[in-house]
This record gives structure tokens, sequence and C-alpha cells, in this order.
């Protein structure tokens, strides 16, 4: 019969109570059945600390002090794009401790902070699907020239640093990193024209700064040189959609257009804003300061050639179709679509955006569950957080397992290959 190894604690006090009550350790150490030595450690343990306890293992020595970690920390936030290897190389040079990159790991995910990409990405629930998909059957059959009536607009976030996707960064999760030395730019975009490109002057943007130093200056404007035919076009962001800019709106007679929140992908703006990256980027020598990078996105903006800004706007229908038939493959009968987008040549375009809603509302009540079927649908007051980026390039990803945007991007940008080249 083999020894025991593990003794529990019960057993430990009952062969306590039997050597206290006169037995010997040779006798325990059979009735336990296991060897003398480990009564004799037992009964030693129990005379000289009064326990039976086995004593809390220290295990291996701690490398770093509790300022050292704190040392780690605060590094990693003032800068963020260093890698655990020069953390470790920092930190040894400050107080002459070397670790190892697991080490800088552990110490930082203590700190709550761990290797992510910069940006947070942005799930799409069923509403929003739901929502892009009304707005695809209601304007994929605009002519070219409803579209030449639109100024897309939007704002983006131009960095000194790289714009690689491929960088990560140290953060704490749920929040939106903005790299330091960077500028948030505003610009619209038609067929035809372009307003000029907006530099905001720091700080954050309000409604109040966004009628003041973007509405007035460049909107009205341009809406007296196109004429009252002007569709607004901006995103969901809370400034776009207060209350402040609504009544602006409303009394200059400026007509907005409905937009799907979270459907940066739709915008055609976004584009715009990767092509004017890749030009400051391949500027040589890069800009190294805030003034540098000023005044080349001013010079690039203004060397964007037109050709460009009319293949992106007329790209439009083929991002709705795009749209559509990424939707369709999601269980959206293709046929049935198909017959509601027939009847185009007999209607006028309201009509057939009228139509279309409608036969897309019914297919909606056929093809989600009874659970879906009420869910709320997206509006315009729902908000969406800026879409800012790193010279502006920017995109949703797949995040925590939820179903979002990818494919519709991919099959859009594949899309955009052959209308914009």
């Amino acid at each position: 019969m083999s020894l025991r190894k593990i003794l529990a604690d019960n057993l430990k006090w009952r062969a306590v109570g039997r050597m206290e009550a006169g037995q010997s350790q040779v006798e325990v150490a059979k009735w336990l059945n296991v060897n003398k030595s480990v009564v004799s450690k037992l009964w030693k343990q129990f005379i000289e600390t009064g326990t039976i306890k086995r004593k809390e293992g220290s295990g291996r020595k701690r490398k770093t002090a509790t300022s050292e970690d704190r040392y780690l920390v605060v590094a990693a936030k003032r800068h963020r794009e260093m890698t655990a290897i020069q953390l470790s190389n920092k930190l040894s040079s400050a107080t002459g401790t070397r670790i190892s990159r697991q080490t800088v790991y552990r110490r930082l995910r203590e700190g709550a902070l761990y290797a992510r990409r910069p940006m947070v990405c942005i799930p799409l629930t069923s509403a929003h699907r739901r929502a892009r998909l009304n707005w695809g059957l209601g304007h994929h059959a605009w002519t070219h020239d409803q579209w030449a009536n639109v100024l897309f607009s939007d704002e983006s976030r131009f960095s000194l640093n790289t714009d690689s996707r491929r960088v990560f960064i140290w953060r704490e999760p749920g929040i939106r990193y903005h790299p330091r030395g960077s500028l948030l730019v505003w610009a619209g975009i038609s067929s035809s024209r372009r307003t000029p490109l907006h530099i905001f002057s720091g700080g954050t943007l309000t409604a109040q700064r966004y009628r003041d130093e973007i509405l007035e200056p460049y909107l009205r404007p341009y809406r007296d040189q196109i004429g009252h035919n002007l569709i607004f076009m901006d995103d969901n962001a809370r400034p776009h959609r207060a209350r402040l800019v609504n009544e602006y709106l409303q009394s200059e007679n400026i007509r907005r257009m409905d937009w799907p929140a979270r459907s940066p992908d739709l915008n055609p703006k976004e584009h715009v804003w990767d092509a004017l990256g890749r030009r400051i980027g391949a500027r040589h020598p890069s800009p190294r300061t805030l003034v540098e990078l000023r005044t080349a996105l001013l010079e690039e903006w203004g060397l964007l050639p037109l050709d460009l800004l009319q293949s992106l706007v007329n790209s439009m229908r083929a991002r709705c179709e795009t749209l559509i038939a990424v939707r369709a493959n999601d269980g959206i009968p293709g046929n049935e679509l198909a017959d509601s987008a027939k009847i185009q040549s007999s209607q006028s375009p309201c009509r057939q955006a009228i139509h279309l809603s409608k036969k897309k509302d019914e297919l909606d009540d056929d093809n989600f569950s009874e659970d879906e079927k009420y869910l709320p649908h997206s509006s315009d007051s729902e908000q969406e957080p800026y879409q800012d980026s790193t010279f502006g390039r920017d995109k949703i990803t797949k995040s925590s397992g939820q179903i979002i945007a990818g494919k519709e991007i991919a099959a859009i940008q594949m899309k955009m290959k052959s209308v914009v080249c």
C-alpha cells in the first residue's frame, strides 16, 4: 500500500491530538500511512508555532519595487508608443534594475494598461444595420445630378505620428487615445468643388464652435453659390445634432441629408482624408512640428485633383448597391429586393425611395425574429463618437465577437478600386 502524500488539516489536528495523548510518532505515522519524517516535522511545527498550517510560500523575490512599478506605469502613459523592451531599457537607465519584456507586461497589466490599437472599435446593432440598409434602399436610385447637389462634410484628426494600424499603444480598456501633436480639421466636398480646409485651434468641438467656425463662414457662402438645391451631409456626432445647429440650419433654409448612425464607410469624405494623409506621409522631409503639419495640410488640400472628388461622389450609387448586396447575403431575399428595384423606371426618385423603404420594412418583419421586430430604429438623434484617426485613415473593425461593418467596408473598398481608379 502506497504512502499518503498529502495530509488534510483535519488529519493533521487528529495526529497532533494522538501525540498529545501519548502515542509515539511511529504509531501515528502508521495510522496516517505516511513517512515518520512527515509526523516529526508536523510535531516540530506545532511545538514551535502552535499551529499546523503550512507557511505561505514566498516564491521568487519580486524583481521590482513598488516605486519602480509606478515608474513603469507613468512612463507607459507618457510614452504610449514605447515597446516593452524600450520601457525595460528606460527603467534600467533610471534605476539600474533590469527586467524582461514579460515582466513589463505583467507590471503594466497590474496598472490596467494593455497593448492595443489606439482606436475603440464601433459595433453595429441590428437597429444600425437595418437603418443602413433602409438608407441604401432609399438612395441607390439617385442620379449623378442629385448626388452633385450634396456637400459631404467630415472632421478628421491628423497626427505627427505614424498612420500604420500595426502600431500598438498602451491604453486602458474602453478608452480612445488621441495622440499628442495632432490637428483636428474639417472640410466639405462635392462633385465639382471643395470648401477650404478649416483647422481648429485646439479645444473641444462644441455645437457653438461648429456653428460659428464651420456653418457660418463656410456652409452659408457655399449655399449662396450653389443655390437652394444644396443638400448638406454631416454625421451624427453630438455637436452636429445639437438643437443650436438644427435651429440654425432651419433658419437658413438649408436641407440636411438623413444619415445612418455609425456609417463612416458610406461617406466618400473618408477616402479624401485617406488620400490627403498619404500625400502628407509622402512629403520629404515629413512634418516634424504642428506648424509644419498645418502648412502641409493646407498645401496638399489645395493640390488634391478634382477628378478624385468627382469619382468619389459618383461612387455613391455603387456604395448603396454594395451595401444592399451585402445585407441581402445576410438573410434578405435578393429576388424580393430586385422586384422592389424594378419599379424605379416608372416612378420618380422620391416615390421610389418611399416604395423601397416600405418594402424593406415588410422584409424586415419577415426576416427578423419577434424580438428584433420591436427594436428601436436608428435615428438622427442617436449620437456617435468622432471618427478621428491618425492621418485621417479611419475604419470600423471587429470587436468582442460582435457583428459589425467589416465585410460591408471590404465590399465597398473592392468596389471603389474599380470606380475610383
